[in-house]
C-alpha cells in the first residue's frame, strides 16, 4: 500500500513538473486591442479620371489611429477624419490606405483609379467621309456622320466631304467620346 502511494505520489509529481517546464517562460497572450474601422469616402475604387492627382478622404476609428497612404502618414483629425492628395501615373493607379493602433489588428483597404489623357479632336475637314473616321477611330474616338439635307445635292458631280466637326478640331474630350462629321458636297 505504502509503494502503491510512493507511487501515485511520484506520478502527481512528474505529472505537475511537466505542466509547469511546459509553461514555463511563455506569458499569457497580451489583450487584444481595439477594433479599428476604416470608412473611404473619395476616391471611389475603380474611378475614372484626367487629372494628375486624387484627394483621398476618410475617416478611421478610433481616431488614435495612424493612417498611411501609399506608405507615407496623414494626419488624422479630432473627429477621425483624414485627407491627402496623390499623384497619380497615366494608367490603374492602386492606392492602398492603412490604418494601424498598438496591439490591434488594423484595417486597410486598396482603390484603383484610372488616369487616361484627353485626345485632341484632328482637324478633319475636307476629308472624305471614310478617311475622317479612320483618323477619330485611331484617336480612340468615335464618328457619327451628320449629312447635309440639300434637296438639290445630288445634281453635285462629286461626294460629300467633311465640312465641320463638333466639338470643332482642337477641343479636347475623354477618349471613346463620339465626334459629328458634318458632311455636304459644297460647304457653305
Amino acid at each position: 500500500m505504502i509503494k502503491v502511494a510512493r507511487w501515485l505520489l511520484l506520478g502527481v509529481a512528474v505529472l505537475t513538473g511537466a505542466m509547469l517546464i511546459g509553461g514555463c517562460g511563455s506569458a499569457p497572450p497580451p489583450a487584444p486591442g481595439p477594433l479599428v474601422t476604416l470608412h473611404m469616402s473619395l476616391p471611389r475604387d475603380g474611378s475614372r479620371t484626367s487629372a494628375a492627382s486624387t484627394t483621398v478622404t476618410g475617416r478611421v476609428k478610433p481616431v488614435r489611429a495612424k493612417i498611411t497612404v501609399l506608405g507615407r502618414a496623414v494626419h488624422v483629425t479630432r473627429s477621425g477624419r483624414f485627407q491627402t492628395s496623390v499623384h497619380l501615373g497615366v494608367g490603374t493607379n492602386l492606392i492602398d490606405v492603412l490604418a494601424s493602433l498598438p496591439r490591434s489588428s488594423g484595417a486597410m483597404t486598396a482603390l484603383r483609379v484610372v488616369r487616361f489623357l484627353l485626345v485632341s479632336v484632328p482637324d478633319v475637314t475636307t476629308d472624305d467621309t471614310r478617311s475622317a473616321t479612320a483618323a477619330l477611330k485611331s484617336l480612340n474616338l468615335r464618328a457619327t456622320v451628320s449629312p447635309s439635307h440639300d434637296p438639290l445635292a445630288f445634281l453635285l458631280p462629286f461626294s460629300q466631304h467633311v465640312c465641320t466637326t463638333t466639338p470643332p478640331a482642337g477641343t479636347r474630350v475623354n477618349p471613346g467620346s463620339t465626334v459629328i462629321l458634318h458632311t455636304a458636297k459644297i460647304c457653305v
